[in-house]
């Protein structure tokens, strides 16, 4: 029974662990959608929009970023979203 508890808490930590080494370019998209989107409303999260709607709101709203910014963010999107 103790290497049963044992193994589950390794595996819960192990996958805590994983799960804080995001991509770096995540981490920046991230950080431009936390930065930028919250300048003029509340962050909503994106696992609450389809990945269309966040896009069709970057073209709409986002038009002070560079290309390249674009698209990290909607890369951040389309992986938080919930579709």
């Amino acid at each position: 029974m103790r290497i049963i508890v044992l193994f589950l808490a390794m595996l819960l930590f192990g996958c805590a662990a994983i799960e804080k080494q995001a991509k770096p370019e995540i981490s920046a998209a991230k950080k431009l959608y936390r930065s930028n989107c919250s300048i003029c409303h509340r962050l909503y999260s994106p696992d609450v929009y389809s990945y269309q709607k966040l896009e069709h709101y970057v073209d709409k709203y986002a038009r002070g970023i560079s290309v390249q910014e674009r698209q990290s963010l909607l890369e951040y999107l389309k992986g938080a979203s919930k579709e």
